[in-house]
């Protein structure tokens, strides 16, 4: 499988088919969440791209376009970095004074998730084959949070994973499971 349909296909088979994110599904079924495969592979590159796909949401209604997820295929970096590239993202989000319009949420082969065992299955509902941005309206996630907050929804997703099989383990998660 090329990288470009890695991306396509963990957002399919993982996020969507699990039911991972409460802010994924509505607009990928409804034809407004905007894929981008970018082979930036620094933090110049990935920030560039980050910026032009704020500016492309910004500039397109929310009617079309509700989300955009951006997955890095070609860029090897530690979750660790990654997760302060993010909160570097979200610093200029807020000096822009858009942080009232969009919210990051961040995936990598490595996620860890702050509050939960290493063992727990909970990271696995933010792993992805490669590090992935994933620019929101803030709207939408305050309407989705008004019905579950996000620490149920990780706990949710623990429960979800846990209950998976084995093989059902290296269907939805080939990168985290040999």
């Amino acid at each position: 499988m090329n990288t470009a349909s890695k991306l396509k296909n963990w957002l399919e088979k993982t996020i969507i088919e699990l039911n991972l994110c409460p802010f994924a599904r509505a607009p990928y079924d409804q034809g407004r969440l905007h894929l981008v495969e970018s082979k930036a592979d620094s933090l110049f590159l990935a920030q560039k791209v980050f910026l032009d796909e704020v500016e492309f949401l910004f500039n397109t209604d929310e009617e079309v376009l509700s989300t955009t997820v951006i997955g890095f295929t070609q860029w090897k970096i530690a979750f660790n970095d990654f997760y302060q590239f993010t909160l570097s993202m979200e610093s200029l989000l807020q000096e822009a004074k858009l942080d009232s319009l969009f919210q990051i949420v961040a995936f990598h082969p490595d996620f860890r998730l702050a509050g939960f065992e290493d063992s727990s299955y909970a990271h696995w509902a933010n792993s992805s084959p490669m590090p992935v941005l994933h620019l929101l309206r803030s709207n939408e996630v305050k309407h989705a949070t008004e019905k579950i907050s996000g620490e149920e929804v990780s706990k949710f997703n623990e429960i979800r994973i846990s209950k998976l099989s084995d093989v059902e383990r290296r269907k939805y998660f080939p990168w985290k499971v040999s």
